[in-house]
């Protein structure tokens, strides 16, 4: 499985916490992942994936505040 070095300090494409733990969940969290299956394609782990991931949080964020939202109004 992918691990970055330290992740405590992290750099570069791991400046946050969230990508790495996303990335890590999504696409390495057992054997049979697509990370493990396919290892030549993320390593490295191209800026696409990263936006990839990016992109997949936000929109998750989008949800979570839409669903808030719309119970507000409901209630």
């Amino acid at each position: 499985m992918h691990r970055t070095q330290d992740r405590e300090n992290l750099s570069g494409l791991y400046e946050t916490k969230l990508i790495s733990e996303v990335i890590q969940d999504a696409f390495f969290k057992n054997n049979r992942a697509i990370g493990v299956e396919f290892q030549s394609y993320f390593n490295p782990i191209t800026l696409v994936t990263i936006a990839f991931v990016l992109t997949a949080v936000r929109i998750s964020d989008l949800n979570s505040n839409l669903i808030f939202y719309t119970n507000l109004l409901l209630d």
